[in-house]
């Protein structure tokens, strides 16, 4: 058997000083051209409403959210449920896209600016992103940021009227035209007092459908009893096993129609062992109720309240306010206007305040006659249907009737960080037979 020899190795050529330069040059070219990639130039104009050009607007670029992903709410967590199944369709898929929620916001972190507030460091409940560049229009009322890093995603325009925030959909070298002051427009979509009802949820998802076409800015809400804890009005009567199937129906569908807060209702909180607790804590939004106590572990406790943004970080306080009318072990309830009061100081760190309350429209119009600091009440408990919502002290309430018959449908507009109108309709819900 012949043995190869092991062949000798290659001999290491040293390159030759121009072919050493040309290989440093070709590398720093393409750290130049990566800069460059990466580099995003954001520019345009500033304009006011008659289109004129407006000089000495100071602009800030911000990069996406930290905080944007949702939390689950408090009361599922709490029970250590999981994400109800979704039996819903496109067009339910399609809802959920659309949901804008941030809960319990963390403190800002030292390097990052909330939008809301010129320095450093968020308030309580801000939306926290990263500040990327900073400028002003010129004369004429252009301006060109460049961004060596991060992902454009919101510009602040501030000026004489306050501070204006435009969502940047698709940002880039293109030239914008921006009106200052910035004009938003929020819609509160709410109903109240199902009581087992839930027929018209085909008519609703089509109706959300058609209002987030229409609209950036959409919420979802609902103001408590959506169970029913009277035993003669269970079919059959007095089972249990249709109360757990249907009180948990309830919150599936709410989870597949993508609301974003509720307020439990005394028929809520009136527990029946524990299949209300394992019906809320299968919820994928929060429970608001900031004069409710609980101390049993037959109930989650609810959350105080929870702040909503929407894509242009606009936010919106939402306390919660029920009522207790029976006799329970572990249910306390403290006057709602003690609440309201503890919670002031949420309408000096939110844009818009709104209570989502469970306590009836002649508690709703006492509440609103003592504190204007309210933008927006919508209620529920006495089952009033408000075709128009009405203004008491300058606060607007509104409440949508009862049995999923009606919805309600609250319009804000707003110049920068200030209400300029609010009204509030209902409009008529068609339920399916099949599917009551």
């Amino acid at each position: 058997m012949s043995v190869k020899p092991f062949p000798e190795p290659r001999r290491f050529v040293k390159p030759s000083a121009s072919t050493t330069r040309a290989l440093a040059w070709s590398a720093m070219l393409a750290l130049v051209a990566l800069a460059l990639a990466a580099a995003q130039d954001v520019a345009g104009v500033v304009v006011g409403p008659d289109r004129q050009p407006l000089p000495n607007i100071r602009i800030s670029l911000y990069g996406p959210r930290q905080n944007e992903p949702a939390v689950q709410a408090a009361a599922g967590a709490a029970a250590g449920a999981q994400p109800s199944e979704s039996h819903g369709g496109d067009a339910l898929s399609r809802l959920r896209a659309h949901r804008r929620r941030i809960a319990e916001t963390p403190a800002a972190p030292a390097d990052s600016a909330a939008v809301a507030a010129p320095t450093a460091g968020a308030i309580q409940g801000a939306p926290v992103r990263d500040r990327l560049a900073q400028g002003v229009t010129d004369a004429r009322g252009r301006f060109s940021l460049s961004v060596g890093r991060g992902q454009p995603a919101l510009l602040a325009l501030h000026g004489p009227d306050g501070v204006g925030r435009i969502a940047l959909d698709k940002p880039g070298t293109a030239s914008l035209t921006l009106v200052y002051p910035v004009r938003t427009t929020i819609v509160l979509l709410h109903d109240n007092d199902h009581h087992f009802h839930f027929g018209a949820r085909d008519a609703i998802a089509k109706k959300l459908q058609e209002i987030r076409q229409r609209h950036d800015h959409v919420f979802l809400l609902n103001a408590g009893d959506i169970f029913m804890r009277r035993p003669n009005r269970w079919r059959p009567r007095d089972s249990e096993d249709y109360y757990a199937e249907r009180s948990l129906f309830m919150i599936t569908t709410m989870n597949e129609l993508g609301y974003d807060a509720m307020t439990p209702g005394n028929h809520e909180l009136d527990y029946i062992g524990r299949h209300t607790l394992n019906a809320l804590g299968a919820a994928r939004f929060p429970l608001l109720a900031a004069n409710i106590q609980v101390s049993t572990d037959l109930l989650p406790q609810p959350l105080p309240y929870v702040t909503l943004a929407t894509a242009n970080d606009i936010t919106l306080a939402l306390l919660g306010l029920s009522t207790v009318n029976f006799k329970k072990e572990g249910v306390a309830e403290t006057p709602p206007a003690h609440a309201v009061r503890d919670h002031l100081k949420l309408k000096d760190t939110h844009d818009v305040f709104v209570v989502l309350s469970h306590i009836g429209i002649g508690s709703d119009r006492k509440l609103a006659g003592s504190f204007d600091e309210i933008d927006v009440i919508v209620g529920g408990h006495s089952h009033t249907l408000l075709e128009e919502a009405v203004t008491v002290n300058g606060v607007l309430i509104a409440q949508a009737g009862q049995h999923n018959r009606h919805m309600g449908k609250i319009t804000l507009e707003l110049e920068n960080e200030r209400i300029v109108s609010k009204k509030g309709v209902v409009f008529p819900l068609v339920a399916s037979p099949e599917r009551r």
